[in-house]
């Protein structure tokens, strides 16, 4: 006979840090004026972390009254309070952490090689994309990007801008965003503005980049065109001038042809007067942001698939046995569908929808079926009905839609629940 005492142990070991037994290693964590000390026994932080094992076996490691003294400044002390009770405890509460929080985390369980809270604080952040990036995007874009082990979370941040740019536009911090952060930006071909939006974002960040700018250009004069066109010169390239409709030119590009080059503003002028004109400038083409009625496609598929997971679950003692195997499907489905392809359709989205619905309800398998041409229930009415919930999706707002469609979908999992399994 075996027992599990590892709850005794992580409460003793809990006990252990608290109490400071014994502790024969001093901590300082953090930079003047916010440094603070934190007592630990070596033999656990050597077992617990390639970090600290790799500092306590060396010799010269510095030692004052029988104790190591490791010091560390690029850490943040309240996230390590949280680290070193994980590293005692194997234990960590990162619910209840705010983004800046979370984004300290990170960073320190990378700093200290923690390769699996490092993991596990990642997917938790993209997992709760919606909240993320809201209260800081500048702070957090400028805590991301330039740490190269957050590769992954640093493509989330920028496609999470580029869904809802908003986000980052309408901030009272979008001024402060640093010249090669909003270049990557709008470099992007994913985002979600129109192109005079853009150009207007551009205006606002590049006039308060100096001081002394006058708001009323009309008395600019030469010396503050110049230093305008210095600071705008490199995102200049970047605008798809002729996404830009000829009223919205006029009224607000062309009182800023002073920082534009003769070339581009005679190209823009024959773009627009010249019947059948084609194009000769500008090396980016039109953005192709897919978003609009169909939301992102990638994040708004997998919260169909959890709605679904939730129907599989109070089916798995339904007589179809074979269902229980159909979220593998499901999921191969979506990687194929929306992570190896570089462009989503709304075609595609139909599609994915009706195949996975065919197969979790109508044992279909996952076949070609025209968008345009569904395919009538096989089941009694409430089939019908999970159809029209899921494609009321397509045209909501993803943050407010989705809390409507769940609202929906529990409605309709009730009478089907009564209706079909528990007859």
């Amino acid at each position: 006979m075996s027992r599990n005492f590892e709850s005794e142990i992580s409460k003793a070991f809990e006990q252990l840090l608290k109490n400071e037994t014994d502790y024969n290693v001093i901590i300082y964590i953090g930079e003047e004026p916010n440094i603070k000390e934190f007592h630990a026994h070596h033999i656990i932080l050597r077992c617990r972390s390639e970090y600290f094992n790799k500092i306590l076996s060396d010799e010269n490691i510095k030692k004052k009254d029988g104790n190591y003294i490791i010091e560390n400044s690029n850490i943040d002390p309240q996230s390590f309070k949280s680290i070193l009770k994980y590293l005692y405890t194997g234990h960590i509460n990162i619910t209840n952490k705010n983004e800046t929080e979370l984004l300290n985390i990170l960073i320190a369980s990378d700093e200290l090689k923690l390769k699996r809270l490092t993991k596990l604080t990642e997917e938790f952040i993209i997992e709760k994309h919606h909240q993320f990036l809201q209260n800081d995007p500048v702070g957090i874009l400028q805590t991301v990007y330039y740490r190269k082990f957050l590769v992954k979370l640093q493509e989330f941040c920028l496609e999470l801008i580029c869904y809802k740019p908003k986000i980052l536009f309408n901030s009272d911090k979008f001024i402060n965003l640093p010249a090669s952060l909003l270049e990557i930006i709008l470099k992007r071909d994913d985002l979600n503005l129109s192109e005079i939006e853009i150009w207007e974002n551009l205006i606002k960040w590049g006039l308060s980049q100096e001081q002394e700018f006058n708001q009323e250009i009309f008395q600019w004069n030469q010396d503050d065109i110049n230093i305008f066109k210095g600071i705008l010169q490199k995102f200049i390239p970047l605008i798809r001038f002729y996404e830009i409709s000829s009223e919205d030119y006029y009224n607000k590009v062309k009182p800023y042809e002073g920082i534009l080059s003769k070339e581009l503003i005679d190209e823009i002028l024959k773009f627009h007067m010249v019947p059948g004109y084609r194009r000769t400038l500008n090396i980016y083409g039109p953005r192709h942001s897919n978003y609009g009625i169909i939301n992102n496609i990638r994040y708004d598929i997998i919260i169909i698939y959890l709605i679904l997971r939730q129907l599989i679950v109070k089916l798995l003692n339904h007589p179809r046995s074979h269902i229980n195997y159909s979220i593998i499907f499901i999921t191969i489905r979506i990687y194929i569908n929306y992570e190896i392809s570089s462009f989503f359709s709304k075609m595609k989205y139909y599609q994915a929808i009706i195949d996975i619905i065919n197969f979790i309800i109508f044992d279909d398998e996952i076949n070609p079926i025209s968008p345009l041409e569904l395919p009538p229930p096989k089941l009694p009415s409430p089939h019908l009905v999970l159809y029209i919930l899921l494609l009321i999706l397509l045209i909501l707002d993803y943050f407010d839609g989705v809390i409507v469609f769940k609202t929906l979908y529990s409605i309709w999992a009730c009478f089907f629940y009564h209706r079909i399994i528990a007859r």
